[in-house]
């Protein structure tokens, strides 16, 4: 391992984080060390992140099945959804797109708590204050994709998200002491 961790110290820094992924503890101190070899570590992101931790161009790409709380299956959801649809577009692509079953309110609110949303929608304040609009749409666009029928006007699913960012609430960011220990709570540790 001495050899690896020389020589391939992002391959081994990503696996060792794989390995020890339920331990925030252990993960942190990963975090640590590998900060010290000059390893970069992403902080998750819904279109870049795998449910694993991951090597992307010498820089490990932070797990989000490593984020407290979550789940290994419902990330492997995300990725895969992910996968076949190319990356979300914007916060209501990502919840017309995923299984509500999968994430769930308090899921989704400690994705936005981590930051996984950042590169779609920075103000994580405003997502964990809209979880419940946000989730409750997740959940009407699955239940209409379930009954396999059109909306009651067709295919107005534009209208319909243009209806959900308009009832999004007006928040302010969070304060850089406020997001670091939202971070801390959803990561178990301070990633940025």
């Amino acid at each position: 391992t001495a050899w690896l961790k020389a020589n391939a110290p992002v391959e081994f820094f990503a696996a060792s984080m794989s390995l020890d992924m339920a331990n925030t503890d252990k993960l942190s101190v990963f975090y640590q060390d590998a900060r010290r070899f000059g390893v970069k570590i992403l902080p998750p992101d819904v279109n870049r992140s795998g449910a694993d931790f991951e090597v992307e161009n010498g820089e490990i790409l932070y797990a989000l099945g490593a984020i407290r709380n979550v789940g290994q299956q419902a990330m492997d959801h995300v990725v895969q959804v992910r996968r076949e649809g190319g990356p979300f577009r914007d916060i209501f692509d990502f919840v017309e797109r995923v299984d509500p079953r999968q994430v769930n309110k308090r899921t989704f609110e400690t994705l936005a708590r981590a930051g996984a949303f950042d590169s779609i929608h920075p103000n994580r304040a405003q997502l964990v204050e809209a979880a419940d609009l946000l989730v409750s749409f997740s959940q009407s666009v699955a239940a209409e994709r379930a009954s396999e029928q059109g909306g009651l006007f067709g295919d107005s699913n534009s209208d319909l998200v243009e209806a959900q960012k308009r009832k999004m609430p007006k928040i302010e960011p969070w304060t850089p002491t406020d997001r670091l220990d939202n971070e801390l709570a959803a990561i178990g540790f301070y990633l940025s």
